[in-house]
């Protein structure tokens, strides 16, 4: 397995950044990553996956290694437009004859869309709790978000040590569960330790708060143009909004199976182990079947 960084510069202030693992011998996973997460930091999940697949992530506008530039998050529009120019860059149907988009929660969602907007790019997808709010709830949600939205504007993204990283993600009900592996990922990928000691969040309260208060209106139309086989696994404990969206998307097109395992929205940080051998399997069934 040999991991090769890359670099996509989209004007003189921003450039988006990512690796392509290959040495599988396999079909290759496109992986798109959720809110304020960078890629590597599902690396305890993704390399198990890495025995079977090649994997090729990018970290979006202002995550991971993928410079913040202004501070104001470009939008969901020009992160599907900029993925599709990446992988067309790198020649990726030229080089895999299939390719299974994945994705976490705004990931999952990313890849919906972009699936939609140019269904050439991938052979099937497998989605992990996508963000997937029911047509009938948005407006409730954009309510909730809202309070969201200001107190992420408000976040100190520095702590003084790594030990206070680690008593703040205990203390956030998003990470309570999480594997030692995927909470020293988090800190390994997530941060960057300054000068002083003290770790930074690598994604600004600003770019956070600004995908929050980015309205996703592509979603549900991508999700009725989608033509590829679409696995989703949904935690059992995750956000209802996103369990009912999903089941939903299921009940709407044939080509959409939900499948559930236990854990919260980010159940393959709290079960890397467990949760890679469902999602070999479900993937394996995909490409066998399909």
């Amino acid at each position: 397995m040999t991991i090769e960084t890359w670099e996509y510069q989209i004007n003189n202030k921003l450039t988006l950044r990512g690796a392509h693992i290959t040495g599988s011998g396999g079909p290759l996973i496109h992986f798109m990553p959720g809110t304020a997460f960078a890629c590597r930091i599902y690396l305890p999940f993704l390399s198990r996956l890495a025995e079977h697949f090649d994997i090729f992530f990018h970290d979006f506008h202002g995550h991971g290694e993928s410079d913040t530039g202004d501070g104001v998050f470009c939008g969901w529009q020009k992160c599907v437009q900029w993925s599709a120019e990446v992988m067309d860059e790198h020649q990726l149907l030229q080089r895999y004859e299939r390719v299974i988009g994945v994705g976490h929660s705004y990931g999952g969602c990313m890849t919906f869309i972009l699936a939609a907007e140019r269904p050439d790019l991938f052979s099937h997808l497998f989605l992990t709790d996508p963000f997937m709010v029911p047509e009938k709830d948005e407006a409730t949600y954009r309510q909730m978000i809202a309070p969201l939205v200001q107190k992420t504007h408000l976040k100190n993204p520095v702590f003084e040590n790594e030990s206070t990283v680690r008593e703040y993600l205990k203390g956030r009900f998003m990470f309570m569960n999480w594997h030692e592996e995927a909470v020293q990922a988090y800190i390994n990928h997530n941060m960057n330790q300054l000068p002083n000691g003290s770790f930074e969040l690598k994604c600004s309260p600003s770019i956070e708060a600004g995908v929050y208060d980015n309205v996703v209106e592509g979603l549900w139309p991508s999700v009725a143009k989608v033509p590829h086989p679409t696995r989703i696994l949904s935690g059992k404990q995750s956000v209802p909004y996103f369990r009912e969206g999903a089941q939903i998307a299921a009940t709407r097109k044939e080509n959409i199976e939900v499948h559930e395992t236990e854990g919260s929205h980010s159940f393959m940080q709290e079960r890397p182990q467990e949760v890679y051998e469902q999602s070999l399997q479900l993937i394996e069934e995909l490409l066998q079947n399909f």
